[in-house]
């Protein structure tokens, strides 16, 4: 979950804001003293839900997907691919044809570097940093409520904060 998950966590609070409530089973699969895979269920204040899976025991992807009634919008890494696949138009009857998605390519760019340099502007007074000081805190409190989750093995209310 610290590897990637908590920037998945950034991002849904960034877009959707409120998570409310988490529930998250971790487990040991091929690492002996760490837990490497881990999946949360959301529950958002605006009362849409999301899921998470996280594991360091597979490749190395992250893909973050939103399904919508008007199509499916998916961010891809470590490639940096955007790519909105719309519903298809007509009626809803036999084998359904997907439609050819948008793909906007991102290659090269630099996530850790941007975040880096946002920072260090934000510190040199130069900027304000683009994450409110609420949203950190927000996703620290869910962060907490993940690893209680995982150790009661039951859903768990996000302190507010």
């Amino acid at each position: 979950m610290t590897a990637t998950g908590v920037h998945s966590v950034d991002l849904l609070i960034h877009l959707f804001r409120r998570i409310d409530e988490v529930y998250c089973l971790s487990h040991h699969r091929a690492m002996a003293r760490l837990e490497d895979t881990t999946a949360v269920l959301f529950g958002l204040a605006n009362g849409m839900s999301a899921t998470l899976y996280c594991s360091l025991v597979t490749a190395v992807s992250t893909r973050f997907a939103l399904f919508g009634t008007k199509g499916c919008a998916e961010l891809w890494a470590p490639e940096l691919q955007f790519r909105f696949s719309p519903t298809p138009e007509g009626p809803r009857t036999g084998r359904h044809a997907a439609a050819t998605p948008e793909i906007i390519e991102y290659k090269g760019f630099n996530t850790l570097l941007a975040e880096l340099e946002a920072f260090a502007a934000a510190v040199s007074g130069e900027r304000a940093y683009p994450i409110p000081p609420e949203d950190i805190l927000h996703g620290v409190a869910v962060f907490e409520a993940i690893v209680r989750s995982a150790e009661r093995h039951q859903p768990v209310t996000v302190a507010r904060t």
